[in-house]
Formats: structure tokens, sequence, C-alpha cells
């Protein structure tokens, strides 16, 4: 038989774990793993505690001072004999562990020590379970702490069992830990009880936290608040609980809550009967803890913290407080490329489709402007060209301020008729063309030179870089209708000629 427990045993935000039990050489241990927040953990062989089996292990601040101790029970053998152990060990602040000695509780095998404040005086008592022998009698045991890192055993009428469990709740709501427990006890006779705590001292909840606040370095938050306070508790012995989720999903949580939301009519009353998973970084009348990498940029959380005290009672919930993680990725933009449009005969400005229009843009989170320089506005669809030269800015702005900038130039000329060329014409046959078309140039060239066609739109739909004085094109593919062909060298504009397809 072995036994696991969670504890942050040195206060570092982040849950170490014990293991008690036969390791793969038959060995009896009790061994500690550090978590190293990497995902990682390491055995702390520095500490030395008794090995045993057959028993069960827990963590527990008995002694309020803010650091987890240890209670453990079960057999180990010596020449050949078995031998018994309850033991406690007292954490010495994260860096070391000492025996509790001269207890004389009773050593138990078979069984379970777990802690729970049975007096309502905020200090962790325990109930031992177990064999007190190897094959003879059982026991059930409660043992007070008596505040001074003493305990006394209890008078009381609990059923002796073995080979069982304990477990500690308040089933009556009435504020005090009441006691499941299950076994054998005489020969082979099983029980199973509860037994309900009478005790007549008030608890109080811890008070509401104050002083929320959050860090945020990348995607690593984290929380911090006012340490806590109680009325029959001394500060550093509570233990605490937070919750975090997603604003407009608060059905489900990145860190549960364990109790009723702060928007619950009863918030804070725990839903399961055990302390709180964080003791925290303690510091200066502080408490931080820490999640790491679980936050998306641009969402927006809900989180809040209550304090536990060693009844496994929690204080209300704080108000709930809210952070966003900051956007550092900026926008990616694909901006049109230069575009030069010839206009019609009769026109003497260009009106613009979405041509001029991003062609694509996309942001990590949701984009608040996108705008360009000639009209201020998301589009420049009916937005008129003069003849000339514009150079057209587009800007996007994420929500964090984040901007990504493009720009092209449009240029818009003027309608060059045949009858404005004085030499370098061409001619373009037939004319009207059915499917092929031949364009000659009537001047030698001995550079490379360029062929565009534009339909009668502006919109140009061909272009192809030539260095022959005879050119073929397959019209095929053009509507009916009216063209213009533009031949231009080093982006002069050479001589232009206008031609109908007819298919």
């Amino acid at each position: 038989m072995s036994d696991v427990s969670w504890g942050d045993y040195n206060n570092d935000g982040y849950l170490d774990f014990v293991i008690m039990g036969l390791n793969e050489d038959f060995e009896r241990i009790v061994k500690v793993y550090k978590n190293n927040g990497n995902g990682n953990f390491e055995v702390q062989d520095q500490f030395v505690f008794t090995g045993v089996q057959a028993g069960s292990i827990d963590w527990g601040d008995f002694n309020n001072d803010g650091f987890l101790d240890l209670i453990f029970n079960g057999q180990y053998f010596v020449e050949s004999a078995t031998t018994l152990e309850t033991t406690i060990y007292t954490n010495n602040g994260g860096n070391s562990f000492s025996e509790l000695l001269n207890q004389n509780f009773k050593e138990t095998t078979w069984g379970e020590a777990d802690w729970g404040d049975i007096n309502n005086d905020g200090y962790l008592d325990f109930v031992l379970t177990g064999w007190v022998q190897s094959k003879g009698e059982v026991s059930t045991t409660l043992y007070l702490n008596n505040t001074n890192e003493t305990f006394s055993q209890m008078v009381d009428s609990l059923t002796h069992v073995g080979y069982g469990s304990t477990s500690w709740g308040d089933y009556d709501n009435d504020l005090d830990l009441d006691l499941l427990l299950t076994g054998l006890y005489a020969s082979s006779a099983e029980t199973s009880e509860i037994y309900k705590n009478n005790e007549t001292t008030p608890n109080f909840r811890p008070n509401v936290i104050i002083n929320l606040q959050t860090e945020i370095i990348g995607n690593d938050v984290t929380f911090s608040w006012d340490e806590a306070t109680d009325n029959n508790q001394p500060s550093a012995g509570l233990n605490y609980n937070i919750y975090v989720y997603e604003e407009g999903n608060d059905s489900t949580y990145i860190a549960s809550p364990q109790a009723f939301p702060y928007n619950h009519p009863l918030n804070g009353k725990r839903l399961i009967a055990k302390r709180g998973q964080i003791q925290g970084v303690r510091q200066d009348g502080r408490v931080s803890y820490m999640l790491k990498g679980v936050f998306e940029e641009c969402k927006t959380y809900y989180w809040s913290v209550q304090a536990i005290d060693a009844s496994f009672v929690g204080g209300e919930f704080a108000p709930e407080q809210f952070f966003k993680l900051p956007d550092i990725i900026f926008p990616e933009i694909e901006c049109r490329t230069d575009t030069t449009i010839i206009l019609l005969e009769e026109e003497t400005l260009y009106i613009a489709g979405t041509e001029f229009d991003l062609l694509n843009y996309s942001d990590n989170c949701d984009s608040v402007s996108i705008i360009n320089n000639y009209n201020n506005a998301d589009s420049l669809v009916g937005e008129t060209f003069p003849i000339g030269t514009t150079t057209v800015t587009w800007t996007v702005t994420d929500e964090a301020g984040n901007q990504t900038q493009c720009s092209f130039d449009v240029e818009i000329k003027e309608f060059v008729g045949v009858d404005e060329l004085t030499e370098n014409e061409i001619l373009i046959y037939p004319n009207p063309a059915d499917d092929v078309i031949t364009i000659k140039v009537l001047d030698s060239y001995s550079k490379e030179y360029q062929i565009s066609i534009y339909n009668f739109n502006g919109e140009k739909i061909y272009s192809e870089e030539v260095c022959s004085n005879d050119f073929k094109i397959q019209t095929q593919l053009f509507s009916i209708g009216l063209y213009l062909c533009v031949i231009s060298q080093n982006g002069q504009i050479i001589s232009s000629e206008k031609f109908i397809v007819e298919h």
C-alpha cells in the first residue's frame, strides 16, 4: 500500500508532491519531489524521512507558520521484524524538515492519518486509524493540537478500524468538521460511519481578501493580494483558492473555483472539503501566485480569490477583477502594386471601384481601424483620381494600437490618340480582329519594349515584354469590344492604337 499527496512545501507557487511506499528495489521510502516550474520534478534527497509502506501521507500546516508540514503512518522492517510508525515532520521554511519528537502517537499501519481542525481553534488536529500491531487490534484516535507543537489524545467513542479510510467534511453546514470513516473492525466486520461534530466553539469564515492585483509578463500572469485575515486563525495558517475564467465563458474555468463563485448567492461556500491548493509566495504582507502560459492575447479574463481555514471553510470570494494580455503582434497587410490607367478619349479623371482597396489583412486580435490617406475611409470605391500620380497609403491599426502601413502609386494618364503620334507608329491587323491579332512596330527597336492592352474601363488586361517587330496575341479570351494597345519603353509611352475584337 502506497500513498501520494500534493502540496507547495516551499511556497514558490508551484505544487510539489510527496510519495511513500515501496520503490522498484522493494525499499520503503518517503520522498519529496520539487516542482521546478518547467514541467519537471526533482527528488529532494536532502530530506531524510523514515521510509514506510502500508500507510498514508498528508500535507498540513499544523503550527500555522505558513509552511506545509507532513504526517504519515505505516510500517517498516528492522532485522525482519515489523516496526510501525506514526510521525509528524515540521517544515522549517521549505529548506529542511525536523521530526516532531516525544509525542507518543499510536503507531499504526494499514490505516490513515488525516488533518482537520476538530475544535475550531484554527489549528490542525488529526484522526489516526489502522492496526496498532501487525495482526492484533485496530484503532481510531483523535489528536488535538495544543497550539504549542504538541498534541493530546482525545477521549472519544469512535469505532476502531483498519484497512480503511477517513475524510473530514461539514455535512450539516454548522461550520465545524464532521468525520466519515470506513474500514474493518473486530475480525472481518466492515463498517462505514459518519460522526457529527458537537463542538460549540463557533468558527468564523475568513474575511474577504482585498487589494487584488495582476502582473503580466508575456503569457504568464502573477496574481497577488493582501494576506487574508481570520477571527479565529492566524493569517499565516490560511491557504487560498483562486478561480479564473474567460469573458463570456463563465461555465468553463481556467482555474476551478472549487466553491460557489463571487456572483452566486452562496459566494465562497466550498464544494469540496479540503484545504486550498495555493500556499502562495508570501512577502511583506502580500501573497502571490503565478499561472504560466495558459492565457491568450486579446482576450479578457476575470478572477477572484478566497481564503480557507483549518476547518476547510472558505471565505467569500473578493469582488471579481479582470485583466487582458497586451497585444504585441502587428497586423499583416497586403497592398496593391503600382498601377497605371489610361483614360478613355472623353474622360478627364478616373472613378475607382475596389481595385485600389487592400488585397488582404490579418491580425491576431480584431482590427480597430482600416484607413487610407486619400479619403480617410476604409474603401476607395467611388473616389475620383485626377490625371497624374497619386500615392495611396493604407494603415491598419489593431485594438492595442499596433500599426502596419503599405503604399502604392496610382498613375492616371490622358488618352493618347493615333493622330497624336509623330513617329514610331504601330499597325494592328486584322482590325477588327477575330482569334489572333498581329502587332507590327513600324520602327525597328534594338531594345526590349512592352505591349499593354487596356479595355475601355481603363483596366490593363494584358502585358508582355517584347523584342520582336512582329508580335501575335491570341484574342479568344478577350470579350467583344474596343481595346487600346499601348507600346512603352522604359516607362514612357511611345505609341498606341485602338482595335476591335469580334468573335
